[in-house]
């Protein structure tokens, strides 16, 4: 990478995911995400250089997910079988995210989901994050509701509180990005037939990135 004039050219990372989910009937869902990743583009800075790679790996593709519990998501994906219940019905959809340090300074970074577009009236559309450490997942995040407005982000937060990622150089960090359709004790009808596209981000503390995109 060239410097010149004394502008410095970061490189930031951010991984779009390209996520389509189609509810159907009061209790089916459909929730697809096709994986085509390329890391691409420079953006140009004059404060800072940001050099972090992602990887995104399906850990579990549910093709029907039935609506489930938000305080029991964790059991379900702490199962050999994960992400379906007792019954053998699908409930989430798990990705596994790398991010690296490549660069020469410590980085903190602050996650964050926004939406591209959808068609949903209600927040019963959720995600939430988990680390694993020993085979135990602990969550990262809360359950949080997706933005129902264009390009609105909604960070990652854990008792209400935002919550960073502080990466040493060198150093990686994984997270387990999980989706579902959330179980509530009335007429889930409103939702069918909807759609929702969004994106998972990771900016830097100074809110520059760049893209791995997933696209259909």
């Amino acid at each position: 990478m060239k410097y010149s004039n004394g502008r410095i050219i970061f490189i930031s990372c951010v991984v779009v995911l390209l996520i389509i989910a189609l509810v159907v009937s009061g209790t089916y869902a459909y929730f697809t995400l096709v994986v085509n990743v390329n890391n691409n583009g420079n953006i140009g800075g004059n404060t800072y250089k940001f050099d972090v790679s992602m990887d995104v790996n399906v850990i579990k593709q549910s093709t029907s997910l039935v609506p489930f519990s938000d305080a029991l998501i964790v059991d379900a994906i702490s199962k050999t079988d994960k992400c379906v219940d007792k019954d053998g019905y699908e409930i989430c959809n798990i990705y596994k995210l790398n991010l690296t340090n490549n660069g020469n300074s410590d980085e903190i970074l602050y996650g964050y989901v926004s939406t591209s577009n959808t068609t949903y009236v209600s927040d019963r559309l959720k995600y939430q994050v988990f680390t694993l450490n020993n085979g135990n997942y602990t969550a990262y995040t809360d359950p949080i509701s997706v933005s129902l407005n264009t390009d609105e982000k909604v960070y990652f937060k854990k008792n209400n509180t935002l919550v960073n990622s502080s990466l040493v150089k060198g150093n990686s960090a994984e997270y387990y990005l999980v989706m579902w359709i959330s179980l509530v004790l009335e007429d889930q009808n409103e939702d069918a037939g909807k759609s929702f596209n969004g994106y998972i981000n990771f900016e830097s503390f100074y809110g520059d990135r760049i893209t791995a995109k997933f696209s259909s």
